[in-house]
């Protein structure tokens, strides 16, 4: 596993001026995600948070206090400074900081940044190519704009939960952030979008605001469970045929299966081709030719019980390892159900550098996942490890913004950084 260099001061502000430069006014996952994503991509990035207490991210889940696992993931290469946006004093120094920056990331409830005179058409009349992130629980606009919205509501609210889980037990509820870090991407893939736009026009262009929010890439990703109903009236359900729950009504045998010893491998085989293969290996090829397994519709449904009960009967005599070998050998698609410790020490996640080891800041190691995608087979490199709260103040106050001590002093001394 690559080590990479602990460098918890990263030097002055501003001295790699081909960077996207952003500013990261968000809490907890979906906003500081997308800054993340940014910072992982090269992007100089300023981590704005409130003084004393910082991000709650700081602090959720496991972790040494105001130093979780959470915060080594999502504050890493990002410069930290505290300030009160809450106080006129603080939303002046923001104000500095917008005309300095590319990209604004927030996730605040809709209406905060505005009633602190930061929303976009202020910040923008200060700096017009700025672009400005909004990831909401609801949106920016609509009836439900102003109410509050986590990550559950949202799955919840867009079919995603609907769908999940057994067909005689109520819905699943996801095990992962997944509304908080979707939405967080949609708003990268807005960001960079806005920033093409912005520099094809020349000087002359002008930035964006993007608005997304938490439960729309439910709904943007959900194939054709709207489309199929807006059409039939009939809504896709959680699959009364199948006994692993959450299944794939497109997918023949896409399943979870016990093996001998005790663990747990899912089982793809999409295609006419790979269910030959798969019924071949467990010694029934006459499921190719039986007349109960001829279609596709038959292999989900009615036919499922047939091959599921000897499919499931042969992985359960075998363990993992062996399975694993006699599928990949039919090239039938598989792959074991992995806990964390599985995921270290895998072979291929190592090869591929999926995993980096930082420094905690503290005088320990962390395990975190390595930045993506690949540009030209390199990974891009995590320039420094998460920060210790307003580390970066004398860089960026001082530094970037050119404060004098006594300015300096008098905010500190405020409350204000």
């Amino acid at each position: 596993m690559e080590q990479q260099r602990d460098d918890s001061d990263p030097g002055p502000v501003g001295t790699e001026p081909d960077r996207l430069k952003v500013l990261d006014i968000g809490t907890l996952v979906g906003g500081p995600f997308a800054a993340a994503i940014l910072g992982d991509l090269g992007a100089e990035v300023i981590k704005v948070e409130p003084p004393g207490r910082g991000d709650f991210i700081r602090s959720i889940g496991h972790g040494k206090p105001g130093n979780s696992w959470h915060w080594q993931v999502h504050g890493r290469n990002k410069r930290s400074i505290t300030l009160d946006l809450r106080r006129p004093e603080g939303q002046a120094v923001l104000r500095r900081l917008a005309g300095w920056a590319d990209v604004l990331v927030e996730n605040m409830r809709p209406g905060t940044m505005s009633g602190w005179g930061l929303g976009y058409p202020d910040l923008s009349a200060i700096n017009p190519r700025l672009v400005y992130l909004s990831v909401s629980g609801w949106g920016q606009t609509g009836p439900y704009r102003e109410q509050p919205s986590y990550e559950f509501a949202a799955a919840a609210f867009a079919g995603l939960t609907y769908v999940t889980g057994f067909p005689d037990r109520p819905p699943v509820l996801p095990g992962v952030a997944i509304m908080d870090h979707t939405s967080a991407m949609f708003g990268v893939i807005g960001v960079l979008e806005a920033i093409r736009r912005r520099d094809a026009a020349g000087a002359s262009g002008r930035g964006s605001h993007i608005d997304v929010a938490l439960y729309e890439p439910a709904i943007r990703m959900a194939n054709e469970l709207i489309a199929s109903y807006s059409v039939t009236g009939r809504p896709h359900e959680r699959e009364g045929s199948i006994p692993s729950g959450s299944a794939d009504p497109h997918i023949s045998y896409g399943y979870v299966y016990e093996t001998a010893d005790q663990r747990y491998i899912a089982c793809f085989s999409s295609t006419r081709a790979q269910f030959e293969r798969l019924v071949s290996l467990i010694g029934r090829p006459d499921f190719a030719t039986d007349s109960r397994l001829a279609t596709e519709k038959q292999r989900l449904y009615t036919g499922f019980p047939i091959v599921d009960e000897v499919l499931r009967a042969w992985i359960r005599e075998r363990k993992l390892d062996e399975v694993l070998e006699a599928l990949r050998k039919a090239d039938v698609a598989c792959a074991a159900v992995n806990g964390p410790a599985e995921i270290i020490a895998d072979e291929h996640v190592v090869a591929r550098g999926n995993l980096v080891e930082l420094d905690d800041g503290e005088g320990g190691k962390t395990v975190v996942q390595a930045p993506i995608p690949r540009f030209d087979g390199e990974v891009p490199p995590v320039r420094w490890p998460a920060q210790k709260l307003g580390a970066s103040n004398d860089a960026v106050y001082r530094g970037l913004l050119g404060m004098s001590d006594a300015e300096i002093e008098t905010l500190r001394d405020a409350g204000v950084i």
